[in-house]
């Protein structure tokens, strides 16, 4: 390494450095890309199971709401209590068919346009029987349904529910001779109200076809679904084959309502990822089964892309460095040339101009603005150094000039004039010596009260004020300079511009161990609408801006309502509080308060 070049040196270092974090970043990378596709596989199955779950309770809420829709039908129930107090042996329908087009009216009211069902059916152990739907009838299987001893069970079983729906998974169709046809019933007891008493059952039907849709997804690879009954019984699969029923035991495992189970399952030569959920309507637990290969599908594409890319950023950095060790290390003799020719008379790094620029020019630059703003640093002093020379000058000529005016009032007996310059003169002397940054607040308010006598001077009848102190101790209590005569002062220039005559301004002051407050409130015109928003974003603008309190406004009649609330904001942090609200009857009160520190 000695005997290399510097050039050589700083490529090597810096390409295994580089190189280094490389591989420590992709490594992680690698971990966290498979961990979080491998979680996202998993949730958008769970997610999908979820979905799948409720699709199905949806499925059979539809069914039980349009046999609620029969059930609850005062017309219906009435015709099945006739039917069932009917001694005649036959079909109370077949006999009576004013009565069974009225029902199939009713039935076909709450199929709906959409036909909700595929098939309603109405019926009693007299066998009497009514239906309305799409799907085919065979007469001689209705008639022995209806005689036969299986609708005595089903009408038990439906009973015993007490009020409830029964749901029966999908089953060969009690109507018809096609057996090839599988539908799945949701039954519910048709029963007086009042004295409980059962006239009959509702059946509504839906084709297993319908059911077995909702669980396919054709766009999915090899996602099969299979339904369990409440006893873990599987009768519904996805998968291509009847038999696949016969192998759906294994995906089963028994669930709380609501929750979601997941585990591995092999078979075949290979893991099979099952995702396990109950539903707490039907008692139904559904599987969604996908391979783990075809799961994680995504998770090897990834990899297999995060290597290849990898490996070409490892080989465009190496380059890279290579190429930027050359173009760095050849200025280094030009520099260190210019570095030698640097004096007190020429401050200066001559580089080559028609180079492209890099940072040794941009050194160079610097250096030039460097002494740009030494120099400007030295002027802006000279220049404040003045200003504060005519700003101390300028009071002292006031203040005399007043003493004279006072003086000249006393002889010609004219006291008014004199105080009102003695008043004007404590209020200059105040916000003229700003080497004072903070005062007592019972200084705050005297200046605050000379400032109103003059006001009361200027406008005589025309204004009052009140000053309420509450017996607090204010000698002892800081606070910045001209925080209240600023929020007065906003009164005559907003509150009393379009106000008659006579105006009222009332100055309430709280002050204890804690904090002090102060409450300023005047009978104005009071503020418009949106003018306290466009308040908030001055005092929001300026405290987010450096240069949103303009120095240049400190004086009299400068201060405004917001950068006095700025000011105490920036002072007191959040030991400050302030509320702007409407004054009764009328006008505006301002009130600030903060915290002794």
């Amino acid at each position: 390494m000695r005997n290399l070049s510097f050039q050589k040196k700083l490529f090597i270092q810096y390409s295994l450095v580089v190189v280094l974090i490389i591989v420590l970043s992709v490594a992680a990378f690698h971990r966290y890309i498979v961990r979080t596709t491998e979680e996202e596989a998993m949730k958008n199955l769970k997610q999908l199971t979820v979905q799948t779950r409720g699709q199905v309770d949806t499925f059979l809420q539809a069914m039980d709401h349009t046999a609620l829709q029969v059930m609850s039908t005062p017309r219906i129930v009435e015709v099945m209590a006739q039917a069932r107090r009917n001694d005649d042996p036959g079909n109370y329908f077949s006999e009576n068919s004013r009565v069974a087009f009225e029902m199939g009216r009713d039935l076909t009211a709450i199929l709906g346009p959409k036909v909700s069902a595929s098939r309603v059916s109405v019926y009693n152990l007299q066998g009497d029987y009514v239906s309305m739907g799409t799907l085919g009838e065979t007469p001689q299987r209705v008639e022995g349904f209806l005689r036969g001893g299986d609708i005595v069970a089903l009408y038990e079983r439906v009973a015993a529910r007490k009020g409830k729906e029964l749901i029966l998974p999908p089953h060969a169709d009690f109507w018809s001779d096609e057996t090839d046809r599988q539908v799945i019933s949701v039954f519910r007891m048709i029963k007086d109200i009042g004295t409980g008493e059962a006239y009959g059952i509702v059946e509504v039907q839906q084709t297993y076809d319908l059911l077995e849709a909702l669980l396919d997804y054709p766009n999915l690879s090899n996602v099969h679904a299979y339904l369990f009954s409440e006893t873990g019984q599987p009768f519904v699969s996805t998968a291509s084959g009847k038999e696949k029923l016969n192998e759906a035991g294994k995906y089963y495992r028994p669930s709380e309502t609501g929750e979601l189970q997941s585990h591995m399952v092999g078979g075949h030569g290979r893991q099979e990822v099952a995702i396990v959920a109950r539903s707490a309507y039907s008692g139904y637990t559904l599987a969604l089964v996908q391979a783990r290969d075809d799961l994680f599908i995504t998770k090897n594409a990834t990899v297999k892309i995060l290597f290849f890319s990898s490996l070409s950023l490892v080989l465009l950095t190496v380059l890279i460095l290579y190429l930027l060790s050359r173009s760095l290390t050849k200025p280094l003799k030009q520099l260190r040339v210019s570095l030698n020719r640097v004096s007190l008379n020429r401050l200066s790094i001559e580089l080559d101009q028609s180079k492209q620029v890099n940072e040794f020019m941009l050194l160079n630059r610097a250096f030039e603005a460097m002494f740009r703003r030494l120099n400007e640093s030295v002027s802006h002093e000279i220049k404040a150094h003045l200003l504060a020379m005519q700003s101390q000058m300028n009071p002292h000529f006031l203040y005399n000039m007043l003493a004279v005016i006072s003086a000249s009032a006393v002889e010609s007996g004219n006291d008014a004039i004199a105080a009102m310059c003695h008043k004007l003169s404590r209020m200059l002397r105040y916000v003229s010596t700003w080497d004072e940054q903070e005062v007592t607040l019972e200084d705050e308010l005297a200046h605050t009260r000379n400032y109103l006598e003059l006001m009361k001077d200027r406008y005589e009848k025309k204004f009052e004020y009140e000053l309420r102190t509450n017996g607090a101790e204010l000698s002892g209590v800081k606070v910045p300079k001209l925080i209240v005569q600023p929020i007065v002062e906003n009164c005559f220039q907003h509150a009393f511009a379009r106000a008659e005559a006579p105006w009222h301004i009332g100055i309430e002051v709280a002050a204890n161990d804690e904090g002090w407050s102060i409450s300023v409130s005047d009978r104005g015109t009071g503020f418009e609408e949106g003018a306290l928003a466009e308040l908030e974003k001055k005092i929001a603008d300026a405290l987010l801006k450096s240069d949103a309190l303009d120095m240049s406004g400190w004086r009299i009649g400068g201060l405004g309502l917001a950068n006095t609330i700025v000011r105490l904001k920036l002072r007191y942090r959040g030991g400050f509080h302030y509320r702007i609200e409407k004054n009764e009857p009328s006008g505006t009160r301002v009130t600030i308060g903060g915290t002794n520190q």
